[in-house]
């Protein structure tokens, strides 16, 4: 007999495994392209990558938030519901011909065909969602991957060029997965609705710009301030500390439920003990980092990266568990400021630093944006005054 935690771990697997597959394919990407040729051309790609996958999220303008709470009453029919979505928002992609203009060294044709599938596969994600379709979105990810690696195996010679081709056929064979996995929705019924789906989703647009950018804006900056060849090894090494700020997140999913009852006090008391433990676990990890550095990338970065990355993968131990509470709040406008004010303080030290300490300076940014968050997290709770929850007696 499955326990309750088992059965939420298997009803989560799915998602998690796709958190995991995605940055881990990227990865594998960027260890044939630096194998095959070099770093400084895995640098160029990587500004497309972020150039391509920031206006993406511009396109999307917040519809995977706006789309689930329409399906969450039960009565919406999500096929017409998604084309309607769909077919709104497509004087947006005009958007994705920005790159074309950016980088003339690509085909302009190649770098519009790959915003397209990647912006009509982020599309289909409320889908996979609603219908809790994990599983089976999970093998459309692998066997995207698939084709982007076997696009690239295939070639004798790698470039650019065909780097993005591979990104535009990997999304394509991605999103005609994941539109079969979701009960392949067809146009039955649409109708042109500007203001539900563009006025009302603005406030999740900011709010997811918010998240990526204290993510990412180390990337953006770092794609300012350096060459290709740096570039490209620092987008390897922040990739692989953020897989490892993304796991505490996952790990605590299936927990979530219970943790939420907690009061305030209790709470934070357990993200303190989370935050000890990712302390300890955080050398380890680095080390870690530092082999695969060093065996498949051949990168030997030295002590100052390693420190700062470290130091950056600590603090999401402690807020996974409470940012989901503040949210709960009701306090998305509070979390969104704190992500700019994050991407903000990310930003300026990146530009302070990276003129004397080289790719460690981006990496000490995310660091420093990483216990903001924690921080602000913190103290929001902290002044709350107590209230009656699940473990205290009334």
């Amino acid at each position: 007999m499955t326990t309750r935690l088992q059965r939420r771990y298997l009803a989560t697997s799915g998602s998690v495994l796709r958190h995991v597959a995605q940055p881990a394919g990227t990865l594998a990407i960027s260890w044939l392209v630096i194998g095959r040729t070099d770093t400084a051309t895995w640098g160029a790609c990587v500004s497309m990558l972020i150039t391509i996958q920031l206006l993406v999220h511009l396109v999307q303008w917040g519809q995977r938030d706006l789309l689930l709470r329409d399906l969450s009453d039960g009565r919406t029919d999500a096929s017409a519901l998604w084309w309607t979505n769909l077919c709104t928002r497509v004087p947006f992609l005009a958007i994705l011909l920005m790159p074309v203009v950016l980088f003339p060294e690509v085909p302009g044709a190649i770098l519009l065909g790959w915003g397209l599938m990647a912006a009509l596969s982020a599309s289909l994600e409320p889908l996979v969602v609603h219908t809790k379709r994990f599983h089976q979105a999970l093998l459309a990810d692998l066997a995207g991957l698939l084709a982007q690696l076997a696009t690239l195996v295939a070639t004798g010679t790698i470039d650019p060029a065909l780097v993005v081709a591979s990104f535009a056929i990997g999304q394509l064979v991605r999103a005609v997965g994941i539109w079969i996995a979701v009960g392949r929705p067809g146009p039955m019924s649409w109708r042109w609705a500007p203001h539900h789906h563009l006025a009302e989703a603005f406030p999740f647009v900011l709010i997811g710009l918010g998240g990526l950018l204290a993510t990412r804006a180390d990337l953006y900056t770092m794609a300012w301030l350096v060459d290709d060849d740096a570039l490209g090894s620092y987008q390897v090494i922040a990739g692989l500390f953020l897989q490892l700020q993304v796991l505490p997140g996952l790990l605590v999913k299936p927990h979530l439920p219970a943790l939420m009852r907690l009061g305030e006090r209790s709470l934070i008391h357990h993200a303190a003990r989370r935050l000890l433990l990712g302390a300890l676990l955080a050398v380890p990890a680095t080390m870690i980092v530092l082999i695969v550095l060093r065996t498949f990338f051949h990168v030997a970065p030295d002590m100052g990266v390693l420190l700062a990355g470290a130091l950056s993968v600590v603090p999401a131990s402690a807020y996974v568990v409470l940012l989901p509470r503040v949210l709960g709040l009701g306090q998305e406008r509070r979390l969104m400021a704190l992500s700019f004010l994050a991407a903000g303080i990310l930003v300026v030290i990146t530009l302070v630093l990276v003129p004397f300490l080289g790719i460690a300076g981006g990496l000490w940014g995310t660091a420093c944006a990483q216990w903001t968050i924690l921080a602000g997290a913190w103290r929001f709770l902290m002044k709350r005054p107590p209230l009656w929850s699940a473990d205290r007696q009334p």
